[in-house]
């Protein structure tokens, strides 16, 4: 094909951090509610820790500094190395927010509407736990005793596990995920209310004091959400489009996640199932012509 390439149009992420390294301040602010704990950005990820000072229920944690819209998916990579034995309420937390509560900037005329996923213990109950709050409406949903989180995978301590909160708009309903086995898993029950914004909090909820604990987080995405913004991508030369080629989405394992035709001026539209796990890499298949070829790879960063 000559220099036929194939040049992503839109990747449509409102964040795409992989957290590691410095963090970028011009994106996000830390809260920190209790002054014994520390956030820091390491090689690893961002690091949560410290031995909690305050009985009341406290956080601590990473906040995006911007409002984006509602319908949007959030993505997140976490891992837990500490005792999670200790006795008492505690949560790790990958929380979509309605409004911004960080140090620096707040938006509290806005309403409290959010939805987590949070891993943590409620007393005898480890596991992953779907929390919400309907501010506008008449609905709490946080710490709720009746509740029975989805067990711990087991490994939680020793292995980024990849989480999920995602809001759609059309029909106001909010969900928990976590990925097992290649797939989504919901946690808990969908919940329906009204969002006006989507901000990040990336944090530590504890109830206590003397908790020693650790929260590690990378690769943290928000996306508009897939079942309505679709991958674009320009195939041709300049000024040469290919026109009626097949176009596939990769990960970065190489298997398909999403599919699509060229049109008269060389562009094509891949939207993802909504079920998909937006890839941290990958790359794109063409075919046209009777010859299959693939672009360069995506790195993680740029994704």
């Amino acid at each position: 094909m000559g220099k036929i390439t194939v040049t992503r149009l839109r990747s449509g992420a409102y964040v795409a951090d992989t957290l590691a390294g410095e963090t970028d301040w011009a994106e996000w602010q830390t809260w920190l509610f209790d002054p014994a704990m520390t956030v820091e950005a390491t090689d690893e990820g961002l690091l949560i820790q410290g031995t909690t000072s305050l009985e009341k229920r406290a956080f601590t944690g990473l906040v995006s500094r911007r409002l984006y819209p509602p319908d949007a998916m959030l993505i997140c990579e976490m891992k837990v190395p500490c005792d999670l034995t200790q006795s008492g309420t505690y949560g790790f937390v990958v929380h979509l927010c309605n409004r911004l509560v960080g140090d620096e900037v707040r938006t509290l005329q806005l309403p409290d509407n959010n939805s987590e996923i949070t891993f943590g213990r409620m007393g005898e109950k480890l596991g992953w736990f779907h929390w919400w709050y309907d501010h506008s409406g008449v609905g709490f949903h946080k710490w709720a005793e009746e509740e029975e989180p989805r067990s711990p995978l087991g490994d939680e301590g020793q292995r980024f596990q990849t989480v999920a909160v995602e809001y759609d708009e059309p029909t106001r309903t909010t969900r928990a995920f976590l990925l097992t086995g290649g797939a989504w898993e919901q946690v808990g029950q969908d919940r329906s209310f009204r969002k006006l914004c989507s901000s990040i909090e990336l944090k530590i909820d504890a109830q206590g004091s003397g908790l020693e604990l650790a929260l590690v987080l990378r690769n943290c995405r928000l996306f508009p959400h897939p079942a309505r913004t679709p991958v674009t991508v320009y195939v041709g030369k300049t000024a040469q489009p290919a026109r009626n080629a097949q176009v596939q989405l990769l990960d970065a394992g190489g298997q398909p996640l999403a599919s699509g035709t060229t049109d008269s001026d060389g562009v094509a539209e891949l939207l993802l199932p909504v079920d998909a796990c937006y890839p941290l890499g990958g790359g794109f298949r063409v075919e046209s012509g009777g010859e299959v070829w693939d672009s360069a790879p995506i790195e993680p960063t740029g994704v």
